[in-house]
């Protein structure tokens, strides 16, 4: 398993009810989904992680949990997505054994130094572009993330603000991949647009 081109993000508070949008993705070559739902009980959030798994694996797609390496053992063959901040990813690779894709937030290249150092298969580094969820806050612009990524030694996602129209920007500055949440749940074609991500702007397929 390689880290993903294109990361999906699956967030109950910004995105419509899944079965909108999903199938789409997946005709489209979309092979990563990172389901975050903060807040959410760990028996509501299992049982539609197993929907959304059930989805996914024909397509030979990964399902993604966010903070919740507990609820793994019930989902054989996903993989983990940690926030940024506690607690170390070493103690989760540590939990989860050495098998377990393993992906962590950041913020800051300390961040990512310590993310990669303490085991993790790759990194999202946000946020790139302005972002419609935390309108007026800062980013990074491109000429920083770029800085920051040629020092990191693992795969790094490009996260925040990302359109089909400047993803090739983020390619252009070392971004292995994109994550993006509303680029594909909110868009009026999403197979298109993930196929257009994953040809043209990324440079790579699935």
């Amino acid at each position: 398993m390689r880290a993903p081109r294109l990361l999906i993000i699956a967030d109950l508070q910004a995105c419509p009810p899944w079965s909108q949008w999903l199938p789409a993705a997946l005709a489209g070559g979309a092979r990563h989904l990172l389901f975050r739902a903060p807040g959410m009980e760990d028996a509501s959030y299992l049982q539609i992680a197993q929907q959304l798994h059930a989805q996914l694996t024909p397509h030979g797609a990964m399902l993604l949990l966010h903070n919740r390496p507990h609820l793994l053992p019930k989902l054989p063959g996903a993989g983990l997505h940690m926030s940024d901040g506690p607690p170390s990813l070493t103690a989760i690779r540590h939990q989860i054994g050495p098998q377990v894709w393993l992906g962590r937030s950041c913020h800051t290249l300390h961040g990512g130094q310590h993310a990669f150092a303490q085991g993790a298969d790759y990194i999202t580094l946000s946020p790139l572009f302005p972002t419609l969820s935390h309108p007026g806050a800062a980013h990074l612009g491109v000429a920083q993330w770029q800085q920051w990524a040629a020092q990191l030694p693992g795969p790094v996602l490009a996260l925040g603000g990302i359109t089909a129209d400047n993803a090739h920007l983020a390619r252009a500055a070392g971004a292995y991949g994109v994550a993006l949440i509303r680029g594909i749940c909110g868009v009026s074609d999403p197979q298109t647009m993930t196929a257009r991500l994953l040809g043209r702007e990324i440079g790579a397929k699935e």
